[in-house]
């Protein structure tokens, strides 16, 4: 599936690309939306629509500045939600007074909490982003759906490792290739 996406790219970085997402798992994974949804496209759907974040990781995570010039701590890279022209991405990048902390290198209980926060902070965003009634309804007082996006989370990880891992085999017999940029 990623090789399948790079016709639409320029060329001659596709094979920085598989390099920068040959350096870890956590890499990778960034890199590998497409393979995401493939791997969960047979899943079940709750049939209600939100407004997602597909890049909604900690390290995503940050403090910038509103619109109307507040502090706010929030998601803070939507790139993929909208396509505006490259001068607007980069006066963004400069402009909205971005912050964020260097999830690396986070001692455990310090990532713990840091994830605690930016989880809220998601949290919050989606109740506000979709019909609040429904929601609640689907979900209902227990903590089924917590243990079920837990549960995701850990089966994900390791499907994640999988894909890695075939993502590598496939650069090492040369079926890939990758450069580091």
């Amino acid at each position: 599936m990623i090789t399948s996406q790079d016709a639409d790219r320029v060329q001659p970085l596709v094979p920085i690309r598989h390099g920068r997402m040959s350096d870890s798992a956590f890499t990778f994974y960034r890199g590998a939306a497409k393979i995401m949804a493939g791997d969960r496209s047979s899943t079940m759907s709750s049939g209600l629509t939100a407004q997602l974040c597909g890049d909604a990781h900690l390290a995503n995570f940050g403090s910038y500045a509103s619109p109307d010039r507040r502090q706010v701590f929030d998601v803070n890279d939507f790139d993929w939600e909208t396509v505006p022209d490259k001068h607007h991405y980069y006066w963004r990048q400069l402009h909205d007074m971005k912050g964020s902390a260097e999830v690396e290198t986070m001692n455990p209980r310090r990532l713990s909490n840091y994830a605690s926060i930016c989880g809220m902070t998601l949290a919050h965003a989606h109740a506000r982003s979709a019909d609040s009634i429904t929601i609640s309804g689907y979900l209902g007082s227990s903590d089924t759906f917590d243990k079920a996006v837990a549960e995701f989370g850990f089966t994900y990880a390791d499907q994640n490792d999988e894909d890695y891992a075939a993502f590598m085999d496939a650069i090492s017999s040369g079926r890939v290739d990758a450069e580091k940029g």
